[in-house]
């Protein structure tokens, strides 16, 4: 028979009880710890803003609406294939966007800059006045661009107008 060392010695010899109980305390106290230090620390810290306070809209800025000749609608030359490389995948079509910039600062002073990435729908030139970033725009003195996903509206790189040109 093959005798191990807890046949020759009892295990209160090999490691002495009371070490492994005071070790046992002294690990679920700092676990202990830890959890409540780490649970309560998400309410004790407070939220600072990037700038230092929280953002909050003046009353006369919130929900206004935009006169159409502050928003600017442009139309890019965009790639349709940006992961081919060949001379003959350099097909572009042209892609919507707006550009609101009646309180931007200026790349001189930082001012921000907000990109929205149009939802799956069409973009229509009123679609501003549905964001609530011109009301942010106006607070940080920020630029706002709106951008038309590439297969609604107008943004159409095939060129496909109906459900029934597409089935072809």
């Amino acid at each position: 028979r093959n005798r191990n060392a807890l046949d020759i010695y009892p295990l209160e010899m090999l490691i002495p009880m009371h070490s492994l109980s005071m070790f046992f305390q002294f690990f679920s106290s700092w676990l202990l710890l830890f959890i409540l230090l780490t649970s309560y620390s998400g309410f004790a810290m407070p939220r600072v803003a990037r700038l230092g306070r929280k953002l909050q809209l003046d009353q006369d800025i919130k929900s206004s609406s935009i006169p159409n000749t502050d928003v600017k609608i442009f139309y890019y030359s965009q790639t349709l294939d940006h992961f081919n490389y060949q001379p003959e995948s350099y097909t572009t079509f042209k892609q919507k966007y707006m550009i609101y910039s009646k309180h931007w600062g200026g790349a001189k002073n930082n001012s921000p800059i907000f990109v929205y990435l149009g939802d799956e729908q069409p973009m229509e030139d009123d679609e501003i006045d549905s964001l609530i970033l011109p009301d942010y725009a106006a607070q940080l003195k920020a630029l706002v661009v709106i951008i038309e996903h590439r297969f609604y509206g107008k943004s159409k790189p095939f060129g496909m107008t109906s459900m029934e040109e597409v089935l072809k």
